[in-house]
């Protein structure tokens, strides 16, 4: 797997981006897939960054979870919501389950999304997310060309740098998937959309963001279960995670 060189959110047009600039994209997100309309509407007053690179959950033997910080000051008791599942990590299981998969349904609401390069037919749809110079990248999206029952959507991130983040905006300027998917593995990606915005780049980049994504490529089954890197056999792969 190629690790990723840039953190995503630092290609966004914002430039310098600051946690609030952050959570509005990331609320903007949520709210296209609804989530605000099920919590209910609050205006945020304000915003404190917690000096806090990582968070663990601790189970206790009565069943508590606790959340804390990695030098151990900050102990956080109270709910913890995933925006994407729609539900509250109750338990040490739930948490796990959270980590190690991702909301297929919350992916499916961003198919038509312009980032993404779509081909193949079937009622399986499977998630690819790479980079335009990834050469192990090349090597999955052809293998998932000629795999057939599957419906593939290749979601293009800049994670290799900001040569990456030009060819993935070219990619996104061009309408036609058939172009877009030639552009990409003949790296001359030339978008034909010269008045196109960036709106829906930008959540792409959020998305990945908030997947975790660390390198590419990165494979996300019909069961949601994530894969970093390139399996050693695609159908095999997927046959094995379609429920």
């Amino acid at each position: 797997m190629n690790r990723l060189q840039t953190p995503l959110f630092k290609y966004l047009a914002l430039g310098s981006l600051c946690l609030t600039s952050l959570t509005a994209i990331s609320g903007s997100l949520l709210d296209d897939q609804g989530i605000l309309d099920e919590a209910g509407r609050q205006t945020v007053k304000e915003i404190v960054a917690l000096p806090i690179s990582e968070l663990s959950a601790i189970s206790t033997d009565s069943g508590s979870v606790y959340f804390m910080s990695e030098n151990g000051r900050y102990i956080i008791s109270g709910v913890m919501l995933d925006t994407w599942s729609r539900k509250e990590l109750t338990s040490i299981g739930d948490i796990k389950q959270s980590i190690q998969n991702a909301n297929v349904q919350s992916f499916r609401l961003a198919e038509s999304d312009r980032s993404n390069i779509i081909f193949g037919e079937g009622d399986k749809t499977a998630y690819l997310f790479v980079d335009p110079y990834c050469e192990s990248c090349h090597e999955l999206v052809k293998e998932a060309q000629n795999i057939n029952g599957y419906k593939f959507v290749v979601v293009v991130v800049p994670a290799l740098g900001p040569n990456s983040d030009k060819a993935s905006r070219e990619i996104y300027c061009e309408k036609d998937h058939a172009k877009k998917l030639a552009g990409y593995l003949d790296g001359n990606a030339r978008g034909s959309d010269t008045s196109c915005d960036f709106q829906g780049y930008e959540k792409t980049l959020i998305s990945a963001h908030m997947l975790n994504l660390k390198g590419v490529p990165y494979v996300v089954g019909m069961d949601g279960q994530l894969l970093p890197g390139k399996p050693a056999n695609l159908l095999k792969y997927l046959q094995e995670h379609e429920s």
